[in-house]
């Protein structure tokens, strides 16, 4: 079966308008474009879609500093020609858009759509695209938009562009064609028969790979002559650089190599699963799917993670700390989407007219939410004036950002779960670590292993010590904050636990009781409930929960006595307790509701 990866990073070009020595004038070279175009040199610097920012468009220097977002829209097939950046918007139906590099006069170049395999290019001043409106066959346009026609009807993909004529794959029932069109009649030529869907022009030869051979990559001269086979490489991404090709291997589950243009020399640079190649200064850079998708650079021996976003800055020597957690257990538990900061209520929405990170003023329940990050977002915690949380949208790392949406940070570029902060302390699961519990400082220093038990699912705060069930949840094991004293507490199976003024709340998954307590000596085991409960939310001496026999929100003493029910019949969930409200999802509406707990 083949893997196929759509590329939904940042990717880093070669110099404009130098491609393989070509004579005609690109918006971007034939090797950015052949990976999507995500990077493209402007004077003075590069714009680029940032994978960390929902591919948003920024500049930068070329050095990758001054980092600066030019447009809230998110965008590829990046092509610069004089003081614009031309782009297919992946927020408007892949229309064309332009901006100018300083992020002035955006506009829709087009109301056509670019089919996104087929790609857009500017060659010679004029724009070539695929039209998706249009069948996909190939349109020409000019700079301003107001000539938009059609060029060549075929139905097409991967254009690439040579000193001859335009490149692409005409896609056929029988079996593609590569082809060569002249730019100004459009006259065609079949190159190749039989082809995939890769096509790379580098200087007067065209790679591709071969349909009816594997996948295996093959060349042709633009005349169409000489068409012979490379190696038996099957190859994913190409690229080229300084003489040699760089693919990922598709054939050793999409490995980084190189080899010469004949095909011989063949090096492998790294085994990571590797996508979307494109120079930039020397600099060989990747998507790295051995580590979620994020980027890499290689130059010579050198391997970088690549983030373009701002870091957080280092923690002062003499930063007081804050002793209050940064978030409540029960909130945590249920995915952290609520907290509060100063007078402002913080919330992730989860509907689909609202996704993203809101604030709402709490002094006037009138006012509509805020939308402050599109972030998809989790385990809010509140640290001084900052608000935490685990960005969905960036591989579950780290981030921070002000009340207002302001001074956006990364904090720690791992992917984590179940994150709470304790005085000047990050605790959270590492999942690049097998789900341990580490600990890092606010700032995302001095990264430290709390346990060395893998698999955890959760673990909650009770004073000095965290409580966790082990992988199977057949222990609960409880560690003090430093790591020390790890110890077994008892041997009690749960399905889920929550720790309360030195109580644990678990599910105890050898009785089938739906709810149980035992305190975190290991003393004083009680059955609390036998129904089945979901989404256990403890609020000062009340335990709220839903029960799935009733189809209910429940309420009741932390005795287990006064159960009552306290809502209509529905399906409901992610409970939440801020001050004197309690904050839930309806499952089937999909939104958020208030219930006042007074």
């Amino acid at each position: 079966m083949k893997v196929r990866f759509i590329a939904v990073s940042v990717i880093l070009f070669i110099l404009w308008g130098c491609s393989s020595l070509l004579s005609v004038k690109l918006g971007n070279t034939n090797g950015n474009i052949a990976n999507f175009g995500y990077r493209v040199k402007v004077t003075d610097g590069v714009v680029f879609a940032n994978s960390r920012d929902h591919l948003r468009i920024y500049r930068s220097k070329s050095d990758g500093s001054e980092i600066k977002k030019i447009s809230s829209k998110s965008g590829v097939y990046l092509n610069a020609f004089e003081d614009w950046v031309y782009f297919m918007s992946l927020d408007d139906d892949y229309k064309i858009m332009r901006i100018r590099t300083d992020g002035s006069d955006e506009a829709f170049v087009s109301q056509n759509t670019v089919y996104p395999y087929g790609g857009m290019m500017i060659i010679d001043g004029w724009i070539y695209y695929v039209n998706n409106d249009d069948e996909n066959r190939i349109y020409k346009m000019s700079m301003d938009g107001e000539e938009n026609d059609m060029f060549i009807d075929v139905s097409a993909l991967k254009l690439n562009a040579s000193d001859e004529g335009l490149v692409f794959i005409s896609v056929k029932d029988n079996g593609n064609q590569l082809m060569i069109s002249d730019y100004k009649t459009g006259e065609m030529r079949v190159l190749a028969d039989n082809v995939d869907q890769l096509t790379l022009v580098v200087q007067d030869w065209v790679y591709f790979n071969k349909a009816s051979d594997q996948e295996k990559l093959y060349r042709v001269k633009v005349d169409g002559t000489d068409e012979m086979k490379v190696n038996d490489i099957r190859a994913f991404a190409l690229n080229e650089h300084n003489g040699r090709l760089y693919f990922s291997d598709l054939t050793h589950n999409y490995r980084l190599s190189s080899a010469k243009l004949d095909g011989t020399d063949i090096k492998v640079l790294s085994n990571d699963m590797t996508t979307d190649l494109l120079f930039f200064d020397g600099w060989l850079y990747y998507l790295n799917h051995s580590d979620g998708g994020r980027e890499y650079r290689l130059k010579g021996q050198d391997i970088e993670k690549v983030i373009s976003v701002p870091k957080a800055t280092p923690l002062a020597s003499n930063e007081s700390e804050i002793m209050i957690a940064g978030s409540t257990n029960s909130n945590r538990m249920s995915g952290g989407f609520f907290t509060k900061l100063d007078n402002n209520l913080i919330f992730v929405g989860k509907s689909v007219e609202m996704k993203g990170i809101y604030k709402r003023n709490l002094s006037d329940p009138e006012a509509p939410p805020e939308q402050i990050s599109i972030d998809q977002a989790r385990n809010l915690n509140v640290w001084k004036e900052w608000i935490y949380y685990i960005n969905e949208s960036d591989y579950s790392g780290i981030y921070r950002m002000k009340s207002d949406g302001s001074d956006t940070q990364i904090v720690l570029d791992q992917s984590v779960g179940n994150l709470i902060i304790v005085g000047n302390w990050m605790y959270f699961l590492n999942y690049n670590e097998n789900q341990r519990i580490y600990k890092a400082k606010i700032d995302g220093s001095e990264l430290t292993s709390i346990s060395g038990t893998e698999g955890i699912f959760a673990f909650s705060l009770d004073e000095e010590w965290l409580v966790y069930a082990n992988g199977q949840g057949q222990t609960m094991v409880k560690v003090k904050l430093d790591g020390s004293e790890e110890q077994v507490i008892t041997a009690y199976s749960s399905t889920f636990l929550m720790t309360h003024e030195g109580w644990i709340y678990y599910g105890d998954d050898n009785t089938n009781v739906a709810l149980s307590k035992v305190k975190v000596d290991g003393s004083e085991n009680q059955k609390l409930i036998t129904n089945f409960a979901s989404h256990v939310h403890i609020v000062q001496d009340h335990i709220y929960y839903f029960d799935g026999v009733e189809d209910a929100i429940m309420r009741m003493d932390v005795d287990g006595s006064n159960v009552t029910k306290i809502s209509e019949k529905g399906d409901f969930g992610w409970f939440h307790s801020i001050h004197d409200k309690l904050y839930y999802l309806d499952n089937r509406l999909f939104e958020w509701f208030e219930m006042d707990l007074r």
